[in-house]
């Protein structure tokens, strides 16, 4: 088990780890959510591009193959992304790792 220090629970090591998908001019937002995300539960593995990028793509992945976003075949600018607000869905994923 891991101590999560900011609010004293207990969570299992493998419900921390995410899996950020995204297209190499995504990786601003991309960035920012990791930072997010470790600030509000620390210890948590994010884990960019496992595989090969995607085309146009922004998808957050959690423990079980849980989606939290999924912005699949974006056409330029990436007006879906520039939408998205990046501090609610930190909020959204730290909420689910911890419960």
């Amino acid at each position: 088990m891991v101590l999560n220090t900011a609010d004293r629970t207990q969570l299992p090591p493998l419900a921390r780890n995410l899996t950020l998908h995204l297209h190499r001019h995504t990786l601003h937002r991309a960035t920012k959510l990791e930072k997010l995300i470790k600030e509000g539960a620390p210890g948590t593995s994010v884990s960019v591009n496992p595989d090969k990028p995607r085309k146009g793509c922004f998808e957050v992945r959690g423990p079980g193959g849980k989606t939290f976003v999924s912005l699949l075949d974006m056409p330029r600018p990436f007006t879906k992304l520039k939408a998205l607000d990046v501090e609610a869905l930190a909020e959204e994923v730290v909420a689910a790792l911890k419960a």
